[in-house]
């Protein structure tokens, strides 16, 4: 937001990613299947949503109170 001229973009990451993370990992410890997933094993790549922040966008995002 300040125009750091080595940091020009961000990303947003979904607070439940290493929920799946960890959910996924405890799957494939105990052998199992992702329930109602085509396939017989488990994804090797999973895409979450992310959004992108840009100095376009940055005010949406920004937040005074948050802690960094």
């Amino acid at each position: 937001m300040d125009g750091d001229k080595l940091v020009r973009a961000n990303v947003t990451y979904p607070p439940d990613c290493i929920a799946t993370a960890i959910g996924l990992a405890i799957l494939g410890y105990n052998k199992q299947t992702f329930e109602g997933f085509y396939q017989k094993k488990l994804p090797l790549r999973i895409i979450l949503s992310a959004e992108l922040i840009t100095a376009e966008n940055v005010a949406d995002y920004y937040n005074p109170d948050e802690v960094n």
